[in-house]
Formats: structure tokens, C-alpha cells, sequence
């Protein structure tokens, strides 16, 4: 559903199933939004793998776990966390907040 609703409001959306797989198509995106729970790898391991790399970008964590609940998760510098469930056109809206600030 995040998907078709981001893509309603015009953007390209590239979906892949493992932080694995999301860090060889960091470089076609300009925002990364993540899970914390995926198979292999967790969303923080992503983002430590996006911040680490040539052309790092923000990353936005939406998760079911809260930031009391899990460390890492506290302690990840993401561009912004929300917890589940989320409004699609919110995060939409927060996407589109977090890319104007990192053009200006």
C-alpha cells in the first residue's frame, strides 16, 4: 500500500525485499524509507551501509518497533522514524519535507 500511494503522488519507488539487495540501488535513489525488521540484515545495518557510502542519502525508518523498545533502533541517526502504522500520503509529505532540505 506505501508503495501505490507514494507512487499516486508521483514517485518512483524501488522495492526490493533485503537491506541486501536496497544497498546495490542506493544509488538510483534519493531518499531510502526501511523497515527495521527484514530478513538477513536489519534497516540499521542498511543505514550504516548507506551512510557509508559514496553518495549517502536519507534514510527514513518505519517500523513497529519503537526506539524504547530496541537500541539500535534509538540510536540509528535516520532522517526521520515513524512508527507503524503509518498514513502513506503522511510519509509522502514527510519524503517531500526531506528532500527540500537536503537540495537547499
Amino acid at each position: 500500500m506505501l508503495e501505490e500511494a507514494l507512487q499516486f503522488l508521483g514517485a518512483t519507488v524501488i522495492s526490493v525485499m533485503t537491506a541486501e539487495a536496497a544497498v546495490g540501488r542506493v544509488a538510483d535513489a534519493d531518499v531510502v524509507v526501511t523497515d527495521y525488521a527484514l530478513p538477513g540484515q536489519n534497516g540499521v545495518w542498511l543505514l550504516d551501509q548507506i551512510k557509508g557510502s559514496p553518495r549517502p542519502v536519507p534514510t527514513i525508518l518505519v517500523s513497529g518497533f519503537a526506539a524504547s523498545q530496541v537500541k539500535a533502533v534509538a540510536d540509528g541517526l535516520f532522517a526521520l522514524k515513524i512508527l507503524k502504522p503509518v498514513d502513506p500520503f503522511e510519509l509522502g509529505r514527510q519524503i517531500a519535507s526531506i528532500l527540500r532540505q537536503a537540495s537547499s
